[in-house]
């Protein structure tokens, strides 16, 4: 009986063990005779890559975002890797799997920004816009007025 039970619990906890699936499979995106191309090979670093399409040479390696890990935490449930990649006027837009886009220049490799925190601070600013349009409208408004 306790065979039974041991091969039961064997075979129905494997499941809740599971760890975080594997990283995105990304495809090359081609722009101007060069191949750009995410290996997500690293869990904790999102690497992009530059290659030359006629003659195979790397033009360079750049790490885009790096994970910062919680401590109590495996690794791998926290890992982030990169989900998408497209060319966007001048420029390499880069998006993670939690939705963070990043630009990256296409001739250095070198990562302009994220996208994210001038969304956030564009929220932010028109909510207390209409916040200071509301008191200036609420002191300037008669008691009792209709």
């Amino acid at each position: 009986m306790k065979y039974i039970l041991l091969i039961v619990f064997a075979f129905f906890a494997t499941p809740a063990f599971a760890k975080r699936g594997p990283a995105p499979k990304v495809p090359p995106l081609e722009h101007n005779g060069i191949r750009f191309v995410a290996p997500n090979d690293d869990g904790m670093v999102a690497h992009l890559e530059a290659w030359d399409i006629q003659t195979g040479r790397k033009l360079w390696t750049t790490s885009v975002f790096r994970n910062r890990f919680k401590k109590g935490l495996e690794p791998d449930v926290q890992y982030v890797f990169i989900k998408k990649l497209e060319v966007v006027q001048d420029s390499l837009v880069v998006t993670d799997e939690r939705g963070r886009t990043y630009l990256v220049d296409l001739e250095s490799g070198r990562v302009q920004s994220s996208i994210l925190p001038w969304i956030i601070v564009a929220a932010i600013a028109v909510t207390l816009l209409v916040l200071l349009i509301f008191v200036i409208w609420r002191s300037t408004s008669k008691p009792g007025a209709k």
